[in-house]
């Protein structure tokens, strides 16, 4: 689902938008000729819950805190109920157990990330020190490191091939306003 689209030069609210109640609510409730609230509270939709945002790369606290700050909202931004009636509504539509489930993974890749780093400088503390005081568990912080980074790998791997399954489920909707089909080189 597209919730926002280039016209002119400028991002407007997709049409379509205004066909889901959800939706029209915000579109609605801004009453500015640009609707430049409506496309901010959409962006935040997008770029805080789609797997396609440029943002996903990022846990969900700090994406909050990046998406919140280029979007020009306050940091401790909460949605109101109308967005969150949107959001909710959002990920009704763009949630298949694929896209569940590649969303789990990244972020389990990114708490596993987080764990190393937190035993890499556990690890550099220890060592800065002029005498080891826990060396066996200097070796196993060592080692619970080790056997995190050889299951990245294949957790990489896995993530990989949902975002392939994912473009094959996306791609084989080649339905086109007006009712025709896409050609199979057109995209």
């Amino acid at each position: 689902m597209r919730l926002l689209r280039e016209e002119k030069f400028k991002v407007v609210p997709d049409p379509e938008v205004q066909l889901i109640p959800e939706f029209k609510a915000l579109y609605k409730r801004d009453r500015s000729q640009s609707k430049q609230g409506c496309v901010r509270e959409l962006a935040y939709i997008y770029f805080m819950h789609d797997h396609k945002s440029p943002y996903a790369i990022y846990a969900s606290d700090e994406r909050l805190i990046r998406v919140s700050k280029d979007l020009g909202l306050a940091e401790d931004y909460v949605p109101d109920p109308k967005v969150q009636a949107a959001i909710d509504k959002y990920l009704k539509f763009a949630q298949t157990p694929t896209i569940r489930t590649l969303t789990s993974i990244r972020e389990g890749l990114l708490t596993s990330s987080r764990l190393i780093d937190t035993l890499r400088i556990r690890i550099e503390r220890e060592l800065k020190q002029d005498e080891v005081e826990d060396l066996d568990g200097l070796v196993r912080s060592v080692q619970r490191m080790l056997e995190i980074g050889e299951k990245l790998p294949k957790v990489i791997d896995n993530i990989s091939t949902l975002e392939d399954k994912i473009k094959k489920e996306q791609a084989s909707d080649t339905r086109i306003k007006g009712g025709g089909k896409k050609g199979m080189f057109e995209d």
